[in-house]
């Protein structure tokens, strides 16, 4: 963003203001100072300035939030769940639609050799470290820190003897991807090694209950940098996400911000659309165990940076961008033009210097409305939508759970599943295809 700094430099040193008024950008200008080539040089830039001039603003508003003061005393006292990770919680029993099911990240390894004694001790640095990996879930809806420090055994199968290699790794995945933890239960993850004559998978799996997308990434570093240096200790952090939640939680019986946020939602309950009316073989209440496929297209390189650029053209970014093709694919199978979808977002509050090294799930919730009812183009339509999704993220402080549970209220939906389609999106998100120990398969 160094040549937006500039350019705002450039407009301020001629007396040039601009800002943003719900999304849109305004300028005020000195008589004759404004040329047609800043102008142009404006509108060229326009969705990087609204977008940076935003980003001063959430500075700003941080300064008004409370900071954390962490409790070292009450690190193993119980302490509430997250909106998500209730949701989580409650989504693992079998009578909620869609439910007898846990959220969970499976990765996986291919290595020419692994040391996994040095993978293990390694592991038992990183369990010391972030409290979140040693924590349960309570019967109680509380979770806590277990006070004693458990030791982790990685379990290694030797498959050099076995003809039917890929048939057992596949059932290896199968299982590791099948299970619910038990929330109570230490560990909510499963690290296992498998032995082949032509190399070593290192298989990893986490509950989503404990972690975010951004933690994963911390702890899969942070791992492979101890495996490879294991003379090295990690840096104990001030804060851990007890501390947070605690102080998060009271800020929102009192914060001006939630207050205006849940007053937005609440007034759009009875014109909210419901989710996408998708072409099912099966009714969602009689699926008792669901299942995911995952389907992948990549894009390379070069295509995805024209694509970036082509968006800036018509002042749209990538990340409504890509929500507003999804919305485009929903619109064609679906029966109701106009839906709902939900959104996890990253909402890692800046109460304290250390919250992006801290290990938790700090993901929220965000509905989307899309309404594709009329025939516009489809820059217009994803226009649109990007501007209703900035309103909406200015009213993110009542998460989309929280308004689901009201929408269940309202329409007395019971255990329905409301919200069910996703659009999951980590542009913001470094990718772990390669993190130091082997190429991710």
């Amino acid at each position: 963003m160094k040549h937006i700094e500039a350019l705002l430099d450039r407009l301020n040193q001629q007396d040039i203001n601009l800002w943003v008024e719900e999304y849109k950008l305004r300028y005020r200008s000195p008589k004759g100072i404004l040329t047609d080539s800043l102008k142009q040089e404006i509108r060229d830039n326009k969705a990087d300035l609204i977008a940076f001039l935003k980003m001063k603003q959430e500075l700003t508003l941080a300064e008004q939030l409370p900071q954390v003061t962490p409790d070292l005393a009450a690190q193993y006292e119980p302490f509430p769940l997250s909106d998500i990770q209730q949701a989580y919680w409650i989504g693992r029993q079998s009578h909620i639609e869609l439910g007898n099911l846990a959220t969970q990240v499976y990765q996986e390894w291919q290595l020419p050799d692994l040391d996994v004694a040095r993978l293990s001790d390694a592991w038992q640095k990183v369990m010391a470290a972030h409290p979140m990996l040693r924590t349960v879930i309570q019967p109680n809806g509380q979770q806590r820190v277990l006070v004693e420090m458990p030791t982790y055994q990685i379990s290694v199968l030797d498959l050099h003897q076995t003809e039917t290699v890929q048939q057992r790794l596949a059932e290896i995945r199968q299982n590791m991807l099948g299970h619910i933890y038990q929330a109570d239960e230490w560990p909510l993850f499963d690290i296992r090694v498998t032995r082949m004559p032509d190399g070593v998978f290192l298989h990893f799996c986490i509950d989503m209950i404990v972690v975010d997308a951004w933690s994963i990434e911390l702890i899969l570093n942070e791992w492979a940098e101890l495996y490879h240096h294991p003379e090295k200790e990690l840096a104990p952090l001030e804060l851990t996400f007890r501390d947070y939640m605690v102080t998060a939680k009271a800020y929102e019986e009192s914060s001006t911000l939630y207050k205006a946020s849940k007053s937005y939602w609440l007034n759009r309950l009875d014109s909210l659309p419901s989710a996408p009316k998708l072409p099912l073989v099966q009714e969602l209440r009689f699926i008792k165990v669901p299942q995911f496929q995952g389907i992948e297209k990549r894009l390379e390189a070069p295509l995805w940076k024209a694509v970036k650029t082509k968006a800036a053209e018509h002042e749209l970014q990538p990340s409504a961008l890509l929500l507003a093709v999804y919305a485009e694919v929903l619109t064609l199978w679906s029966t109701n033009p106009h839906f709902t979808l939900s959104q996890p977002s990253f909402h890692r509050l800046p109460l304290h210097p250390q919250v992006n090294q801290v290990i938790g799930d700090f993901t929220s919730v965000m509905l989307t409305e899309i309404n594709n009812r009329n025939e516009t183009s489809f820059i217009q339509r994803a226009k649109q939508i990007q501007t209703q999704l900035w309103q909406d993220l200015d009213h993110r402080y009542f998460s989309g759970v929280q308004v689901i549970r009201e929408l269940s209220r309202h329409t007395r939906a019971g255990s329905m599943a409301l919200m069910p389609v996703v659009f999951a999106n980590l542009l913001a998100v470094k990718s772990t295809s390669h993190i130091g120990w082997g190429k991710r398969v």
